[in-house]
């Protein structure tokens, strides 16, 4: 099922730029 698929897809993405952000603000606290 396509739309299955594409909705796990998206919810994956989500989670990486989720997990993206968070690390790249730890990153930025750390450097201050």
């Amino acid at each position: 099922m396509p739309d299955g698929d594409s909705e796990d897809d998206y919810e994956e993405k989500l989670l990486i730029a989720r997990w993206e952000l968070t690390a790249e603000q730890a990153v930025t606290q750390q450097l201050k």
